[in-house]
């Protein structure tokens, strides 16, 4: 049992750590052109999705987001 606790607290820590050092990178995120790629035609109810959650993205981020149909 307590290995399990051990292994647990360390799994924390390493995760808090983690965690602190990507913030200091999501600062600058993201920093190019944002693909959404939707796997779905034109006119469907996915493609309505996505270009709702396109536009949502292109008012929150400074970069461009552009929608591509795989």
């Amino acid at each position: 049992m307590r290995h399990v606790i051990a292994a647990a607290l360390l799994i924390l820590a390493a995760s808090v750590c983690y965690s602190q050092a990507q913030g200091e990178d999501a600062a600058a995120y993201p920093s190019r052109t944002v693909r959404l790629i939707v796997p779905a035609a034109p006119g469907g109810p996915i493609d309505a999705v996505a270009r709702i959650v396109g536009d949502a993205l292109k008012a929150a981020w400074p970069v461009p987001v552009v929608g591509e149909r795989w």
